[in-house]
């Protein structure tokens, strides 16, 4: 089933708020599961990482594998989060945030971007655009 930007967009709502509620991902309703696990699933097979290589990318070992920066980037194609031309749009994803936690998650996406805005490989921009999300808010770290 192909992810839409809608349900991407509502796919990162969903994690936001799972991460900074500290919720249980076993209260989700089935179709937030599903989207999580589409968006996952195309991914996975669009770039052929492994599940193993994942979750290392989910537990922050970063491992410097080009399918990993890729499988990043996918994520945040798909999602909106990152445009065709491989820009960063902080303002979008802040929107999609609710209120409460979208400061915090804008001032780092931001800080981050601006780090990173002059790589060119798109890939290689996503997971280091991760990997200073993790560095700069461990807490708030989550990966799909």
């Amino acid at each position: 089933m192909p992810v839409t930007m809608n349900q991407g967009c509502f796919l990162l709502v969903v994690s936001a708020v799972l991460v900074f509620a500290e919720l249980d991902q076993t209260s989700l309703p089935p179709e937030t599961k599903e989207l999580m696990a589409a968006l996952h699933k195309n991914c996975i097979e669009q770039i052929g990482v492994s599940e193993a290589d994942v979750d290392q990318l989910r537990a922050a070992n970063f491992e410097e594998d080009a399918k990993l920066k890729c499988y990043t980037r996918c994520l945040m194609a798909e999602s909106g989060v990152m445009d065709e031309n491989g820009a960063i749009d902080v303002e979008a994803f802040a929107e999609i945030l609710p209120e409460a936690v979208r400061g915090n998650i804008q001032t780092i996406f931001r800080r981050c971007s601006l780090t990173n805005k002059d790589i060119e490989d798109q890939c290689v921009k996503a997971y280091e655009m991760v990997k200073c999300w993790h560095k700069e808010d461990p807490e708030s770290y989550f990966m799909i």
